[in-house]
């Protein structure tokens, strides 16, 4: 997997917040109190008029930002998608483009292979995008890792969330603390749309072995 990083305002940041625009008033209103210049939007082209003036206005900032998330990717980049690869016994050799985004919310674009990251995260927050990001990819292309699962799109979500979460742990807490309900919560949010039940074991005794191979340290444990 390689990600290309880029900075800029295109179909991607548009769609975002035209989605937040139409459907979610109230944080819409959050989101022009810290930017005024969205305020003036009642529709698609307001909105392009919007972004066009606040990305000229922020582009040395996004230029900057650019600079120190490659940075960033360059020092874990091996230690992610060694670990990824190991989950899913495969490797993806696609690019995908990391496009450093002012929009109000942070979504991908499965057909142009983009995701949204958001502007002057911290470090902690950037990587654990990447690799929720990187995560749905590979589960999303699950015809490529048929060892993984084989199961519907709703499932392909749920478990891409689920293991994602688990996944940016190591990363960033040598002797993180994980909750013994986790695993529970999983079964939970898996059982209503698994209905073979080697199925959901299977699902579960993969995450199972990630949590227990990366030395995760159950609530519980002594």
């Amino acid at each position: 997997m390689k990600l290309r990083f880029i900075a800029k305002n295109d179909i991607v940041v548009l769609d975002a917040n035209m989605e937040i625009f139409r459907k979610n008033a109230k944080f819409w209103k959050l989101y022009c109190d810290i930017l005024p210049v969205f305020s003036i939007v009642s529709n698609q082209n307001d909105m392009k008029v919007a972004l066009s003036e606040l990305y000229a206005q922020k582009r040395n900032e996004l230029n900057a930002c650019k600079l120190k998330y490659i940075s960033y990717w360059k020092f874990y980049k091996d230690k992610i998608l060694d670990a990824i690869s190991s989950i899913f016994n495969c490797i993806i050799d696609d690019e995908i483009i990391a496009n450093i985004s002012l929009a109000a919310i942070y979504t991908n674009n499965k057909s142009l292979k983009e995701f949204l990251l958001p502007f002057n995260a911290d470090k902690e927050r950037f990587l654990g995008v990447c690799i929720h990001e990187i995560l749905h990819y590979y589960i999303d292309n699950k015809k490529e890792i048929e060892t993984f699962f084989e199961t519907d799109e709703v499932v392909v979500k749920i478990l891409s969330d689920l293991v994602s979460k688990i996944s940016r742990i190591p990363f960033f807490a040598s002797s993180y603390v994980f909750d013994e309900n986790y695993l529970e919560y999983s079964k939970r949010e898996l059982e209503p749309f698994i209905s073979a039940q080697d199925e959901l074991n299977n699902a579960m005794l993969r995450i199972n072995e990630y949590v227990t191979n990366n030395n995760i340290k159950l609530k519980t444990d002594k």
